[in-house]
């Protein structure tokens, strides 16, 4: 067997271990904090749910080990458990740290773009297909119809056309006189 066979199971065990070892450890970090009523807790966790870590942009502060969102999360706590509202904590980390610090901001006119901005694209890629369709089907209309673009082209082919029936007596004439004298 090969050491490639040999150290595929230990990495594997090795990620799993680790990924345990992160879990559990967020976990035990929230287990510290001691609410003083389930409904402060469900709070919290709903709150550290739907903000993001600053530092690590694309966890939320439940899932973040980073010292910032033990802050933050320290922050709500206490916030919460002085009976601060949901939404007076949201308005307060907002000011504080910015619309950012929010996975889904609020529908303003500085978040406009934030929340338009893909749909707009959608829109011009859409427009984009269409218009490259469009003239590509056009392209091949053209072509298929065989319709020269300028009356230049078009004589030059009529009188082509024209000239093909003498060059082709004379093609047979020229033809018919060396097969005759070959023989």
């Amino acid at each position: 067997m090969s050491a490639w066979h040999v150290r595929l199971p230990l990495f594997v065990l090795l990620a799993v271990i680790c990924c345990a070892a992160y879990k559990t450890t967020a976990l035990a970090a929230e287990e510290r904090l001691v609410f003083s009523t389930p409904e402060k807790k469900q709070i919290y966790r709903k709150l550290t749910q739907e903000m993001r870590c600053l530092k690590c942009q694309n966890q939320n502060l439940a899932d973040s080990p980073a010292g910032l969102a033990e802050d933050l999360k320290r922050e709500i706590f206490l916030m919460v458990e002085e009976g601060r509202t949901a939404a007076y904590v949201t308005d307060f980390m907002v000011s504080r740290y910015g619309d950012f610090i929010l996975y889904k901001p609020s529908f303003k006119p500085l978040t406009l773009v934030l929340w338009l901005a893909p749909f707009v694209l959608m829109l011009l890629g859409l427009f984009t297909i269409l218009k490259m369709t469009k003239g590509r089907d056009s392209s091949t209309e053209q072509t298929d119809g065989a319709q020269p673009q300028d009356s230049e082209t078009l004589e030059e082919a009529r009188h082509l056309l024209h000239q093909a029936p003498d060059i082709t007596a004379q093609a047979d004439a020229v033809a018919s006189t060396d097969h005759s004298s070959a023989r």
